[in-house]
């Protein structure tokens, strides 16, 4: 739960409590309005309710809120595993909640999603039991390695892509979104160094 200008709300719910002279308008941004240096409280306002409120000669600012990010993760008896890895595969990650979660194999990343939506789709296009957890993330980046390690053969292949990322890396060549295998509604994918589930 969230609140905003007294008001409680559930965090994934976005309407505009504001003035609006001619009806909502445009993206819900969060906000902090002010009256002669005085703060009035922090509200969710659409842009209408922002111009409504300057022209009232209030002073309204821009509040950047925290980035939030999703896991999705795949269920066996109450654990929770790497979702695009199979299992049984020696490549997969256990996550725990309240606890920091690290890649199996050194200088590689984890990933994560950055929009819920996008984390939901991805999971509905997953086979089996999927669940979504918010997370804390360290060292979020945009850029990184997506390769298909979903089968046992290829662990070899999984492997070398691996080395052969790192090499590049090491040598300052450009690496930037190198993929061999791109999944389903990849769209918002973060990679990271550490990834604890909430």
């Amino acid at each position: 739960m969230v609140k905003y200008g007294g008001m409680t709300m559930e965090s994934n719910i976005r309407e505009c409590c504001g003035r609006c002279n001619y009806g909502h308008k445009g993206e819900i941004k969060l906000v902090e309005v002010l009256a002669n240096d005085k703060s009035w409280g922090k509200f969710l306002y659409c842009e209408n309710a922002i111009k409504t409120d300057r022209n009232n000669g209030l002073i309204v600012k821009m509040i950047k809120e925290p980035q939030k990010y999703y896991k999705v993760v795949s269920v066996l008896t109450d654990r929770y595993y790497s979702c695009y890895v199979n299992v049984f595969n020696e490549l997969k990650v256990e996550y725990k909640i309240g606890e920091w979660v690290k890649p199996n194999i050194e200088k590689t990343d984890l990933m994560v999603f950055n929009d819920l939506e996008q984390a939901v789709r991805f999971s509905r296009s997953m086979y089996g039991l999927k669940k979504i957890f918010e997370c804390k993330v360290k060292n979020p980046k945009n850029n990184g390695l997506i390769i298909n390690i979903n089968r046992g053969e290829y662990i070899t292949y999984v492997i070398e892509c691996i080395n052969r990322f790192i090499n590049l890396k090491k040598k300052k060549k450009a690496y930037l979104n190198q993929i061999s295998y791109r999944p389903p509604f990849i769209k918002n994918t973060v990679f990271c160094s550490a990834v604890k589930l909430i």
